[in-house]
């Protein structure tokens, strides 16, 4: 982490500007991922649906 860190500066605010925009980037992660299985779930419940309601058994 030595690269992104500026020896002139306060160490404290510099990590914790890296601990924000890391657990930012984490939070766009998982909202994405969970967007994306929400959207297949739905996806497969109303493929299996429109199956049960076609009379074929």
């Amino acid at each position: 982490m030595p690269q992104f860190l500026t020896s002139s500066r306060p160490i404290a605010p510099q990590i914790a500007t890296l601990t924000v925009a890391h657990i930012a980037v984490v939070l766009v992660w998982l909202l994405f991922w969970t967007s994306v299985i929400a959207a297949a779930r739905t996806a497969i419940d109303n493929c299996g649906a429109m199956q049960s309601t076609d009379g074929n058994p």
